[in-house]
């Protein structure tokens, strides 16, 4: 993988479940929410996903 930053590999999992809960919890909240994939430094900015009313659209 590219980009980011270093980090302790014991505290990536937590973070990454604290992540997906927030995006979940954005998702059924949040009118529109558009999902950009930036692990390619480069082709950042990459759309993945766009979501309407809780509902993936794109």
């Amino acid at each position: 993988m590219q980009g980011g930053h270093d980090g302790a590999d014991e505290k990536l999992a937590p973070r990454f479940q604290r992540t997906r809960a927030n995006l979940e919890r954005a998702i059924t909240t949040l009118p529109v929410v558009i999902v950009f994939d930036n692990t390619n430094l480069a082709r950042p900015f990459q759309l993945a996903a766009v979501y309407e009313n809780g509902t993936r659209i794109g």
